[in-house]
């Protein structure tokens, strides 16, 4: 019964409006009930003298990429006050609407099952408003090492983040705790995370680099002061693409054969080994051993071989045994890419993310070249095609032939007459009149039967 009661607490929401700069922006505050906290416990990060309040870091960090359309998503611990945070957006004139989810109190001595439901459903709430807008950032503040270690196990398990999704750590806890819990989950190093940690009168913003030619490694991105403001690090971008260069790095992947995307074919290789004994005579020997290796090929290993020539990595592939396998290996995030095609049904929407296909069927594939503008001489010629113009070249080119076969009869005036041997009649004049003569007996044209003699 305590278990269902967790999604079944009433929920206070408040539509606060206010008016910014001239413009109209809505702030939507959740705020979750937390049992057993008190109310003098609820400051958490703004209960600190030494260090300024994470306000104003937070603005000048999501100033450049959160628009007047965006929508910031803040999670907090039970032991920070959402009703604080909202007042300090509202003093400093937020541009962007807010949902504030506060995470009930967690008993986290006892680990109870009860504090991680609790979690993944506010985790899930917050999804939910991830998925209905196209612009959206994710804000955790906390300075309890198990709510990152929650966080960072229940944002995964939850479909919280995707790449577009900027996400914000607020904390002050020290470097190297962070360090050891942000390295274990997928959260942290991999998705487009900063990581801002408090220190006396000032802010450092910290962002982990998974590929770097010194390997995996937190980099110092900005430090923010109340009167300086916020100031970049040698040059660092705080939301910049960790993916551009691989530098190299193994990355691994998981498939199986299916054609024509995907083909695996066995080589044996030969290798040479010598091994040399000493003795009072010195003796080499050479013995020759095989090794059976795979070479890939197909549509998917052309593109992935692709990107690893772009993108400077090394292909991985890891051996596996079915299809399940190669699925779930990915979402453990053992493999990187599974490279296979995913058709996106219902069944498999509840356990994966999908954003678009970049190939749905190899054999529905064209291409064409660019139409251009003929010549205007050419006018004459492409109405008409290959066909017509030959065969009126050919007439006339046969056509004065004929004509020159009997030039004297042309220059008498008589009509040119075919021979015989074609089977043609022949037309000739006899005394003053056209005699027909045919192949046998013929007729006159004086009437009368009788044959035609030659003049």
């Amino acid at each position: 019964m305590e278990d269902h009661s967790i999604t079944k607490l009433s929920v206070v929401v408040m539509m606060m409006m206010m008016v910014v700069k001239g413009s109209l922006v809505t702030t939507t505050t959740t705020i979750l009930p937390h049992r057993g906290v008190p109310q003098e416990s609820t400051e958490g990060l703004y209960s600190s003298t030494s260090t300024p309040t994470p306000t104003g870091v937070l603005l000048a960090v999501l100033q450049d990429v959160t628009k007047a359309s965006c929508t910031v998503v803040v999670i907090t611990d039970s032991f920070t006050s959402p009703q604080r945070i909202l007042e300090e957006f509202m003093a400093a004139g937020v541009w962007f609407g807010v949902v504030l989810l506060q995470e009930e109190h967690l008993r986290r001595a006892n680990n109870t099952s009860q504090g991680h439901h609790y979690l993944l459903h506010l985790i899930e709430r917050a999804r939910q408003v991830r998925q209905s807008n196209t612009c959206v950032s994710v804000v955790a503040v906390s300075d309890d090492p198990s709510f990152w270690a929650s966080f960072g196990y229940w944002s995964v398990r939850g479909r919280l983040l995707v790449w577009q999704t900027r996400m914000v750590v607020v904390t002050r806890l020290p470097l190297p705790e962070l360090q050891a819990l942000v390295n274990t989950s997928w959260t942290f190093t991999m998705m487009n995370t900063l990581m801002l940690i408090g220190a006396p009168q000032r802010w450092e913003v910290y962002r982990h680099l998974p590929y770097t030619n010194q390997g995996a490694q937190v980099v110092r991105m900005a430090i923010w002061r109340p009167t300086d403001g916020l100031n970049l690090l040698h040059g660092h971008q705080l939301f910049s693409y960790k993916f551009s260069n691989f530098h190299g790095a193994k990355v691994n992947v998981t498939a199986l054969p299916y054609k024509p995307y995907w083909i695996e074919e066995e080589e044996e290789e030969k290798i040479a080994k010598t091994s040399s004994s000493k003795s009072k005579t010195s003796s080499s020997n050479s013995k020759t051993s095989s090794k059976i290796s795979k070479k890939y090929s197909g549509a998917d290993w052309l593109l992935l071989e692709s990107m690893s020539e772009a993108l400077n990595f090394t292909i991985n592939v890891l051996p596996v045994k079915s299809w399940d396998e190669v699925v779930m290996m990915v979402e453990e995030r053992t493999s990187f890419v599974a490279s296979v095609v995913h058709l996106m049904l219902r069944n498999r929407v509840e356990r994966y993310g999908f954003t678009c296909s970049y190939e749905h069927d190899v054999n529905l594939a064209f291409g064409m070249a660019k139409p251009l503008l003929r010549p205007r001489w050419e006018s004459l010629y492409y109405p008409l095609g290959d066909e017509v113009w030959g065969a009126c070249l050919l007439v006339l080119l046969i056509y004065p032939s004929i004509l020159l076969l009997d030039h004297d009869a042309i220059l008498r005036g008589r009509v040119p007459t075919l021979p015989q041997e074609f089977g043609v009649p022949r037309l000739q004049e006899v005394g003053g009149a056209h005699v027909r003569r045919g192949v046998g007996r013929g007729r006159t044209d004086q009437g009368g039967d009788g044959e035609a003699s030659h003049p």
